[in-house]
C-alpha cells in the first residue's frame, strides 16, 4: 500500500489563497482603523478648541460688561482666531428669554 508525505500542489495552492483572504482582510482592518484613528484626533483638538474658547468667555459674564460691544460676549457673529493649519471656526451670541446663548461652529479636516 502507498502512503503519501506531505502536500500536494492543490493544497498547497488553496492553503495560499485562504491565507491570502485571511491576510487581505487584516490589512483592510488595519487600514480602516488609521482612518477612524485620524478622523477622531482631529475631532480631539476641535474640542479642545471650543473648551479653550468657552473658558474665556467664562471670564466675560460679568454685570459691567454685559453690554459692552468690545465685549467677546456682545449679540451677533464672531469669527474664531485659530493658529492651527485647516481648522477655522466662528461663533454666534444670541439674546434669549434666560441670558446669552453661545453656538460655537468649528472646521476642522477630514482626512
Amino acid at each position: 500500500m502507498y502512503f503519501r508525505r506531505g502536500f500536494g500542489f492543490i493544497e498547497i495552492i488553496t492553503g495560499a489563497v485562504i491565507l491570502a483572504f485571511v491576510m487581505v482582510g487584516l490589512f483592510a482592518t488595519f487600514v480602516s482603523a488609521r482612518k477612524y484613528m485620524n478622523k477622531s484626533k482631529s475631532r480631539i483638538v476641535a474640542i479642545n478648541y471650543i473648551r479653550s474658547f468657552l473658558s474665556s468667555f467664562y471670564n466675560e459674564v460679568r454685570e459691567d460688561t454685559w453690554n459692552d460691544s468690545s465685549s467677546n460676549l456682545y449679540p451677533g457673529n464672531h469669527t474664531l482666531n485659530i493658529s492651527e493649519t485647516g481648522y477655522s471656526g466662528n461663533y454666534s451670541v444670541s439674546d434669549n428669554a434666560w441670558g446669552r446663548e453661545v453656538t460655537i461652529n468649528i472646521n476642522y479636516p477630514v482626512d
